[in-house]
């Protein structure tokens, strides 16, 4: 499917332009039906104000029904409407709106589409409808202790048994997360240094420009006393200060507009749980605090070369 452009130059995908010719023209939209297992109703990720009543959903007479979001916002059809699914092949039948929700997506086709709906049935009612198919999905709770022993045996049928059968797992997504994750951290990484060594480099073009700018001052107050252990102490309290406002701006200013932009990011990825952490501002601290010290004092040394009468 590609995307084109209309007679106004904007860019028009031709998937959209048939959910909306459906939608006016025949009053229908794309739709997806899923019979569910009883062992899967409690984990049915239902809208807070529309519980599932297992009885009920039992009898085979009512449907749970998806919403454009996932918190149950933007429903097409409300708690009690009458809907009418064709199960194709001359096959339809009206059921009662039980709840408003959807399946878990781990146990779905891991897919979506702009506008669709998805209709849920227990899995007794739909096979009454639709006769025996295969299933979509087949998922299995396994405890802590033996999650290794099932993988290696889920994955030793997927290879050599039913090599048509692919299986996904904790330790899966885990794996991919981690991959995920390593680009993020390479790149926010590499992002961060350079930008930490365009700082440093600024640090020490400030610092030396200054010690060089006062160079006869440094001289006068040596020439009335001021011995060279004291102006390298004043020098260094400088740097530690110049350290201190920006271990204040980063703190404050810097932590916000770091959680607010990563809060954002990780916001629109549901897998992402954000966790604010001081950590890298500390070792930031660290390497700020080192050059706060050592930069006046490699700089007082260049400066202690000439003697005091040459500096004035």
């Amino acid at each position: 499917i590609t995307e084109r452009e209309d007679k106004n130059g904007t860019l028009r995908h031709p998937y959209v332009d048939e959910n909306i010719r459906l939608l006016k023209g025949e009053k229908s939209m794309y739709s997806h039906i899923y019979g569910v297992d009883e062992y899967l109703w409690s984990k049915l990720q239902l809208a807070a104000d529309t519980p599932l009543d297992a009885e009920k959903f039992k009898s085979g007479d009512y449907v749970i029904v998806s919403s454009f979001w996932d918190n149950g916002d933007g429903r097409y059809y409300d708690v009690g409407d009458k809907v009418k699914i064709d199960f194709g092949g001359g096959e339809s039948k009206e059921y009662t709106v039980l709840a408003v929700g959807d399946i878990p997506y781990a146990v779905g086709p891991q897919h979506g589409h702009m506008l669709d709906i998805y209709f849920t049935l227990p899995a007794d009612e739909y096979l009454r409808q639709v006769g025996k198919t295969n299933p979509l999905t087949t998922s299995f709770d396994v405890e802590e202790s033996c999650v290794d022993q099932a993988e290696a045996w889920l994955k030793d049928y997927c290879e050599n048994t039913e090599p048509n059968l692919s299986y996904l797992s904790r330790a899966i997504f885990v794996e991919e997360f981690k991959k995920t994750q390593m680009t993020f951290s390479v790149v926010g990484g590499l992002l961060s240094l350079i930008l930490g060594l365009i700082g440093i480099l600024n640090f020490i073009n400030a610092v030396v420009t200054s010690i060089l700018a006062r160079r006869r001052e440094f001289a006068i107050l040596q020439s009335v006393g001021m011995s060279g252990r004291q102006l390298k102490k004043m020098l260094i309290a400088e740097g530690l200060c110049y350290a201190v406002i920006t271990v204040i701006f980063g703190l404050g200013f810097g932590s916000v507009i770091s959680y607010l932009a990563v809060k954002l990011i990780s916001a629109g990825m549901w897998f992402f749980v954000y966790r604010f952490t001081f950590l890298p501002l500390l070792l930031c601290l660290a390497v700020l605090l080192f050059f706060a010290a050592a930069v006046p004092i490699t700089a007082y040394r260049i400066l202690a070369k000439q003697s005091i009468v040459e500096r004035l």
